[in-house]
């Protein structure tokens, strides 16, 4: 395998693909790995063979996820690691998932959303896509994969009991004695597990653009919240206050959220401050196109169609989305500040250990991964 080229691994994994197509698939993968720099080089050959017994065993006994290179094609190497042991050690070629995903993003180019787009640009953005779909098989491959095992097992002794059970009822059976029937199958029930914990994960995986824009809006809205303000104050005494309220990073200010200030009711400081808080929320929520997508009205509709971006959703639920997001934010942060200090430390030990050093990176990711699904599966955090 070592000694093959390019194009026969190609070949060889799926007949049909062309030397161009090859190439494509081999900028997908690196394309996706460029956005993944925790996925380190894997440590094999003689390079595994090169370090000491306790660094080889420190080594095997570490999850990983890696790339390695065969001739210039780029695969991908996991380790699962159970509670003691290595479960799966495993070198993928990713040649026909990237292919796969390739062919999706080009039948999607040729709808009528990109019918303007010359075939250089939809082959361009067929491309991007395919990273796409690259970048969410490396987000999910370990966990999706680390449930089947789990599953496997389990499902392997069921179906001996099922068998050893045959072979107690024949034997019963051949002496003359009664049988009792066996109460459904085990099997089925760790099945039934298993694509509940399969579907959570893509559930959870799903939301995960959702939960970058609560995020997103978290971050947003003090800024806005004190430009509000302090258009509330300048249009209390200067007429021509509108003139300075879509200047600099303000652009965005809304003209029809700008209308509802002009007619805010300024007798009642209370309602007031309510006030610019929902504007500043409607703002912050439209400059990272947090919109509600389904179930909005017709009124709504029109607006956008208008070139109105407005939200459709309540003061109430993006001030929930808001809080939301801040949760979200201070366990990132409190992530990272973990991952700058144990960083530091390892850069200490890397003379030492350096495959130290990607395990840290590859557990960081997958707590990071574990806030998109905190809520149910808080022992992945």
């Amino acid at each position: 395998m070592e000694n093959q080229t390019t194009s026969e691994i190609i070949q060889e994994e799926r007949q049909g693909i062309s030397l161009e197509d090859g190439q494509t698939i081999i900028k997908i993968v690196e394309k996706a790995l460029s956005y993944r720099p925790y996925i380190q080089k894997a440590m094999l050959g003689a390079e595994f063979q090169a370090l000491p017994p306790e660094k080889q065993l420190d080594e095997t006994l570490t999850p990983r996820i890696a790339y390695h290179y065969v001739d210039k094609l780029p695969t991908l190497f996991f380790r699962f690691v159970g509670d003691e042991s290595p479960v799966v050690e495993a070198l993928i070629y990713p040649i026909e998932s990237a292919n796969a995903f390739l062919e999706q993003a080009r039948w999607w180019v040729q709808g009528p959303a990109f019918a303007e787009l010359t075939d250089e640009e939809r082959e361009i953005r067929a491309i991007e896509y395919a990273v796409e779909m690259f970048l969410i098989m490396l987000d999910t491959f370990y966990q999706r994969a680390e449930s089947m095992m789990d599953s496997f097992v389990l499902e392997v002794i069921s179906q001996w009991n099922d068998q050893n059970y045959q072979r107690y009822a024949q034997y019963k059976a051949e002496l003359g004695e009664p049988v009792p029937r066996q109460k459904g199958f085990q099997i089925t029930k760790h099945i039934e597990r298993h694509a509940k914990e399969v579907s959570n994960l893509w559930k959870y995986q799903g939301q995960s653009q959702i939960n970058i824009r609560k995020m997103m809006l978290a971050e947003e809205y003090d800024g806005i919240l004190r430009h509000w303000q302090f258009l509330s104050k300048l249009s209390r005494t200067n007429t021509d206050w509108r003139e300075y309220a879509q200047a600099g990073k303000f652009q965005d200010t809304p003209d029809d959220l700008l209308d509802k200030l002009e007619n805010t009711d300024r007798l009642d400081d209370a309602k007031v401050s309510n006030k610019l808080s929902d504007l500043a929320l409607e703002h912050a929520a439209r400059r990272v196109r947090f919109i509600k997508m389904y179930g909005v009205g017709d009124e709504i509709k029109k607006k956008r169609k208008d070139k109105i971006l407005e939200t459709g959703y309540s003061s109430g639920q993006l001030f929930d989305f808001r809080k939301e997001g801040m949760e979200r934010l201070v366990e990132v942060r409190r992530l990272q500040e973990i991952s700058a200090q144990r960083d530091s430390q390892l850069q200490l030990e890397q003379n030492d250990n350096p495959a130290q050093i990607d395990s840290a990176k590859l557990s960081e990711q997958k707590l990071l991964s574990g806030l998109e699904e905190s809520g149910s599966k808080s022992e992945q955090n």
